[in-house]
């Protein structure tokens, strides 16, 4: 099943100048107070878990429809953590608008102002900036038309993962997301009708996985994001969708594998490491949007500001590309091709 990737979060600030720099703090601090509490969201629920006759243990947000022993536990999740901010200061009457990128990889941006007066940008908004990894970008810079009169400004910001000009060239099939000899069957592939039909999850695969199961690179890449925090799964897909543990890995070519509903705390890698094909980087579990443990993996790419997956082949026993199918079980023999290598 999917899990919803959309762009980062929309952030809103209100900024007031006047000849009264005792009234602009008062209403910056009262702004970032509103923020911090804004950005702590939580919701405590209760877990239901269970083991089913195989020995697979499950964890849904409903009580379960089983004659097996169900445990209750409760837990707490709160909104995923973005790591790209937008920061303004102000120097001799201009304040500039500056990007941070603190992720392992480029992002692109897009600012607009929903409310201004006396008040003259350069570039003129919106605008769409991309910024590369770890890196700061003084972006806009803001004054007033009139400095005798007061003036404000009202601005926000979405932001998603990647370059826009990426472009899927795999060096070869990709391996497949597990360790050799290692088969789990394919529940849903390109276009399921189940979940697998919106741009971001059109070309996913869904693996059925038991919780702990070992996850490989599929392609050598830098690992971008690592979110491990969540435990629960459920159906409230709203809800759900955002709070999945995840994997994110960019490619040469810009494009980004992405490995879904992963065990709580079981990432054995780390935003900024370069991985190659074939390391372990976490175990499978069930969290998020999640009817039953399984990986979902998908390739996708940054388009106008959207996630959208790309169809991509699996490698088979010769070495030759198949196209992942629904039924299929493929087992993982990895055979080394020259040029599987695209390290960064």
């Amino acid at each position: 099943m999917k899990s919803m990737l959309t762009a980062g979060e929309r952030l809103s600030r209100i900024f007031y100048h006047s000849q009264s720099s005792h009234r602009n703090r008062i209403i910056f601090i009262a702004l970032a107070i509103a923020l911090i509490f804004c950005c702590c969201d939580s919701k405590a629920e209760t877990v239901y878990e269970y083991t089913d006759d195989n020995g697979i243990r499950y964890f849904s947000d409903t009580p379960p429809q089983t004659e097996q022993p169900v445990k209750e536990q409760r837990a707490y999740t709160s909104e995923p953590e973005n790591h790209l901010h937008v920061v303004a200061s102000e120097e001799q009457k201009i304040t500039t608008l500056t990007i941070v990128n603190e992720y392992c990889g480029p992002a692109e941006v897009e600012i607009s102002l929903t409310a201004f007066e006396n008040m003259v940008s350069d570039p003129i908004l919106p605008k769409r900036f991309v910024v590369h990894a770890k890196s700061r970008y003084p972006a806009i810079r803001l004054q007033s038309k009139n400095p005798k009169l007061a003036w404000h400004y009202q601005y926000h910001f979405n932001f998603i993962l990647g370059a826009p000009d990426a472009a899927h060239h795999p060096p070869s099939p990709y391996r497949l997301p597990y360790p050799d000899g290692n088969a789990f069957r394919i529940i849903q592939a390109f276009n399921g009708s189940y979940s697998h039909h919106e741009d971001f999850s059109q070309y996913a695969v869904d693996f059925s996985m038991p919780i702990g199961i070992p996850i490989a690179c599929v392609r050598d890449g830098v690992v971008m994001d690592v979110e491990q925090n969540y435990e629960a799964a459920g159906l409230e897909k709203e809800y759900y969708s955002s709070r999945w543990n995840n994997i994110r890995i960019l490619h040469q070519d810009g494009t980004m594998a992405v490995y879904g509903h992963l065990k709580k705390n079981s990432a054995r890698v780390k935003p900024g490491d370069f991985v190659k094909a074939g390391r372990l980087i976490a175990e499978s579990g069930n969290t998020g949007f999640s009817t039953g443990p399984h990986l979902h993996f998908v390739i996708q790419m940054n388009r106008d500001l959207k996630y959208v997956s790309v169809p991509f082949e699996f490698k088979g026993p010769d070495g030759k590309g198949i196209t992942p199918q629904e039924g299929m079980i493929p087992r993982a023999n990895e055979i080394k091709i020259d040029g599987d290598s695209d390290r960064n």
